[in-house]
């Protein structure tokens, strides 16, 4: 009889942990926590690819270029993203990244800059149009445009890329 009473107890102390341990589980996992979360606006990068590029066909150096999604909401992240752009399209003493110039990326910035009230407004949106009708050729200045609008002191454009 005591051996029954015993086992009695045990078997009713694990179903009454289970009990409060899904009960709790269940609380809290419930929707209450979830919907708890809030997402703030901020600026999100996520590397996508790498690819790699020849930069000099004769030195066969190569740099890496990152596809880079942005949701872009302040003006220096769109000056960044730019540079970055540009980087890859002259030639500096330094360049830190590169990111592929792409018809998409470009129609995003422009989309951005019209969405904008910044004084140089303008001029950003005649650079991107050019990148986006695949003009190049002003790339020079282009990148010190917005190198010196980053505080650039090293690595300013001396030449496009050949």
């Amino acid at each position: 009889m005591r051996s029954y009473i015993k086992w009695s107890i045990m078997i009713l102390t694990i179903i009454f942990i289970y009990c409060i341990s899904f009960v709790g589980i269940k609380s809290f996992l419930g929707k209450s926590r979830l919907t708890e979360v809030k997402v703030t606006p901020k600026v999100e990068k996520q590397v996508i690819i790498n690819k790699e590029i020849d930069i000099q066909d004769k030195d066969k150096d190569k740099i890496t270029i990152c596809a880079v999604t942005y949701n872009l909401l302040e003006e220096h992240d769109v000056y960044r993203l730019i540079h970055e752009m540009a980087n890859t399209i002259v030639v500096a003493d330094q360049s830190i990244r590169y990111v592929a110039i792409e018809r998409d990326r470009v129609e995003l910035l422009i989309t951005e800059v019209n969405k904008s009230n910044w004084g140089d407004k303008a001029k950003l949106l005649e650079n991107l149009n050019r990148w986006k009708n695949n003009d190049f050729s002003h790339g020079v200045e282009e990148h010190n445009y917005v190198w010196k609008k980053l505080g650039g002191e090293i690595g300013k454009a001396t030449a496009l890329l050949k």
